[in-house]
């Protein structure tokens, strides 16, 4: 039997090598598996397997073929590969949001029977990382009870922004421990290094447009069991992860840590008299969800956001090839 042929779209970005390296993980064979990138990138060379794959240029008709395309480009050059990826017949599995409205929105490991439903078009979109943490710290909460309203607080790491996020605190760092005054930078609002930015992405109102996206993507997800949600995201000067503080307004008093270890996609890490909890440099590569310091109806969370985000697409994309 032939396998499935899957194509990444922005193979060589932050998110893309991160699918790539979870592609390979799984399995996938290397003749299978085409990688695609923007013209300054072609020619470049990804591991894979102990062999090299090479980095093709993208544009729409090189996707002719393909079974299932994964997107990992920037939101305002998705589309052309998406229209064009559906009308060769492929599945489309995008991370950037761009189809969160009119596309089933995928949380792997809460709602994966929807891959499996009757739905308009050939794409699939794949929740934010944060989205993603909410919900599958919510799932097991909202069994047989309900969480009337969240209060969560997110501090995202450089990455959410991407290698030119990294890159960027990376230098003004370096600047600033060299008593060099940083140069402006087009990534962040302001200077990010040694500081706290509270504003990820433009504005929509009195909410960002991550502090928006999370809240419609929680309705879609969660549907009537959806609480009230009040974000504030703010970008700080870590290179990856983010952690989530979350606060819950329960209709019902419950144990959280009865419900929360029943989950497969959550590591409990709540041993704060011993220093044990959750924290960025733990979620590094480690796809699961790590919540602790769990008081009364608070907790904090921590996940890869790169590395979640990757292995969602990833998972989707191999599900979508069944069918």
């Amino acid at each position: 039997m032939k396998p499935t042929q899957i194509a990444v779209v922005g193979a060589t970005g932050l998110v893309g090598r991160q699918i790539v390296s979870a592609l390979s993980l799984k399995g996938h064979p290397a003749e299978a598996l085409h990688l695609f990138a923007s013209e300054r990138s072609e020619g470049e060379e990804l591991e894979y397997e102990g062999d090299t794959l090479s980095v093709e240029k993208a544009t729409p008709e090189a996707l002719r073929g393909m079974s299932v395309v994964i997107l990992a480009v920037p939101p305002d050059v998705v589309r052309p590969y998406a229209e064009a990826a559906q009308l060769h017949g492929a599945w489309v599995v995008d991370v950037t949001g761009t189809w969160r409205a009119t596309a089933p929105v995928v949380v792997p490991g809460f709602n994966d029977a929807v891959l499996a439903s009757t739905f308009s078009g050939r794409i699939v979109s794949i929740a934010s990382p944060l989205t993603q943490a909410l919900v599958l710290v919510l799932g097991p909460l909202l069994q047989g009870s309900t969480v009337q309203a969240v209060t969560a607080t997110a501090l995202l790491g450089a990455s959410w922004k991407g290698q030119h996020g990294v890159k960027t605190l990376d230098k003004q760092t370096a600047d600033l421990m060299n008593g060099r005054d940083p140069e402006a930078s087009l990534v962040f609002p302001h200077r990010l290094g040694f500081n706290v930015v509270p504003q990820v992405g433009s504005f929509v109102g009195d909410l960002t447009q991550v502090e928006a996206a999370v809240a419609e993507e929680l309705k879609l997800v969660l549907k009537d069991q959806a609480p009230a949600l009040q974000l504030t995201a703010l970008q700080v000067p870590i290179f990856h992860g983010m952690t989530v503080t979350v606060s819950l307004q329960l209709g019902t008093p419950i144990n959280l840590r009865e419900r929360l270890v029943t989950s497969k996609s959550l590591k409990v890490l709540d041993t704060p008299a011993e220093s044990i909890y959750p924290m960025p440099m733990l979620v590094v590569e480690d796809e699961a969800v790590h919540v602790g310091r769990l008081r009364g109806s608070s907790m904090v969370v921590s996940v890869d956001n790169v590395g979640r985000l990757a292995s969602a697409a990833v998972t989707v994309a191999l599900a979508l090839a069944g069918r």
